[in-house]
């Protein structure tokens, strides 16, 4: 990746420029992506949220640069992050659903294994590293999840169709968990600098399935929202569970105190690396895959972020720290993506990318003040492919995971809904009802740029996924993909 004139005035004005051919392990920074799955940052207090939600990442934000605008490029946890992680638009690396597998893409880890960095994942999302997102890390750590399974009356194990035991609760490790098995590793003495991913999963469904959900709302019926029942709420679903006012309401709050206990234990890895010396030798991001649509639509399902491209799913914080403290307390609302991440990092840490492929762009420029954000952000997701359906039911696609993409500009949104052959325009100002259709004038518009992106992707063939029939039953429980149960399928 050619070194731009924007990012050599950022080191000059940082004091020290980081470079990974020269020098030893102390020339150059350790980097730690953190993401944060299922975070709306409309909950947190940094960006305007009246409860004390987050102070700990919070606090941090102070110490980085904020960006007000940056978006997921899906809506769902595997392609996100694997465009996080690889600068690349989900059609370009392959990894659009759990049926699939990265494609031949470098990967962050890839790339700052060759510079000489050591390469840690740690992630309670077992099914994650199945799919290709472990490429090029040294170490992958996944806690133990949390499961009972289903017993008969005679006391026996009930097994699934596909012969695995019937999984009655399931929860993915929490946070104090990944914390025990990633700090170890980011502060070990080590000649070599670290590039870390650290994932946690708190903030998804079941809202505060591991503490806090009373934390702001005491309710007499504490099992509402304990289970995927409570959530991927259509109309059919509200209608059976018959939800008051006031328990949608305690399902929200059920999200505030489960992000509040997950702020405690980020909070708690920043101060063990600090504590260990490394917290101002490192270069650090925290963002989100996705956030979530609570009850704001009376269309489609709520208290879920997959499959459609609201903002509220789409919209992610985005902080930039720098082990100098440059642009500690700066906001900026330039728009900005998931695919950004990477190149970035690269530009930020003077690693060699060669003539490594980005779709993101290096964000120092807008860090610097020096470049505008961009023109639009794009997102896609992808499930079940119904084009080669026979005569599909027009119910079954409109509920279906069928594919979707999205080009936002600052004030508008154009999605597509490829199986449906239709578009849908978004007045941003209130984004409550899609207005218009494909032949607004402003729709027009978008959609030459829509092409126009289209024809830019950088389009790679994915393998199929490597999940076993235990993971399979494990993302059914988790309500990821279908299984035998009408409330808990997704």
């Amino acid at each position: 990746m050619r070194r731009t004139a924007s990012a050599l005035a950022l080191f000059a004005l940082a004091g020290a420029v980081f470079c990974a051919c020269n020098g030893g392990a102390e020339d150059r920074p350790n980097v730690l992506v953190i993401t944060l799955d299922t975070l709306r940052p409309d909950r947190m207090g940094i960006y305007g949220y009246h409860r004390d939600t987050t102070p700990r990442l919070d606090a941090f934000a102070r110490e980085s640069a904020t960006f007000e605008h940056a978006f997921s490029n899906s809506s769902f946890t595997p392609p996100s992050h694997a465009s996080i992680l690889t600068s690349r638009y989900p059609s370009e690396h392959g990894l659009l659903h759990w049926n699939k597998s990265l494609g031949d893409v470098p990967t962050a880890a890839d790339l700052f294994g060759a510079a000489g960095y050591r390469t840690g994942a740690f992630t309670p999302f077992r099914a994650l590293v199945k799919l290709g997102l472990q490429r090029g890390f040294d170490e992958v750590r996944v806690p133990d999840e949390h499961k009972t399974y289903v017993h008969d009356d005679a006391g026996e194990v009930v097994l699934d169709r596909n012969g695995q035991p019937k999984i009655d609760s399931y929860l993915l490790a929490p946070a104090e968990e990944v914390n025990e098995v990633a700090v170890p590793w980011l502060t070990a003495e080590s000649d070599e600098p670290f590039f870390a991913w650290v994932h946690y999963y708190d903030a998804h469904r079941p809202y505060g399935a591991h503490g806090g959900k009373t934390k702001y709302n005491e309710f007499e019926r504490p099992e509402v929202g304990d289970t995927e029942r409570f959530y991927r709420l259509d109309a059919a679903k509200r209608a059976r569970l018959d939800l008051s006012p006031e328990e949608v309401r305690y399902i929200e709050d059920r999200y505030d105190g489960g992000l509040a206990r997950l702020d405690h234990y980020v909070g708690e890895l920043l101060d063990a690396l600090e504590d260990a010396g490394r917290l101002e030798d490192t270069i650090i991001v925290i963002t989100a895959d996705h956030g979530e649509v609570f009850a704001e639509y009376q269309v489609d399902e709520w208290f879920s972020h997959d499959p459609w491209l609201a903002d509220e799913n789409l919209h992610v914080p985005l902080f930039v720290r720098m082990p100098d403290g440059a642009h500690a307390g700066q906001r900026y609302d330039a728009l900005v993506e998931g695919v950004d991440v990477l190149p970035t990092l690269v530009d930020l840490s003077g690693i060699d990318a060669g003539d490594t492929h980005f779709s993101g762009r290096s964000l120092v420029g807008v860090l610097e003040r020096a470049e505008d954000g961009k023109a639009f952000v794009y997102a896609e997701r992808q499930g079940d492919d119904l084009s080669n359906r026979p005569d599909p039911d027009p119910e079954a696609v409109s509920r279906s995971r069928d594919r979707r993409r999205m080009l936002r500009t600052r004030d508008l949104k154009l999605v597509e809904f490829v199986d449906g052959d239709r578009f849908e325009l978004w007045d941003l100002e209130a984004e409550t009802l899609p207005i218009g259709d494909q032949d607004d004038p402003r729709a027009a518009d978008l959609k030459r740029g829509y092409i126009n992106q289209l024809e830019r992707l950088k389009r790679v063939s994915s393998g199929d996924s490597s999940l076993d029939a235990e993971l399979a039953n494990s993302l059914g429980a988790l309500g990821y993909v279908d299984n035998e149960s009408d409330d808990g399928a997704d």
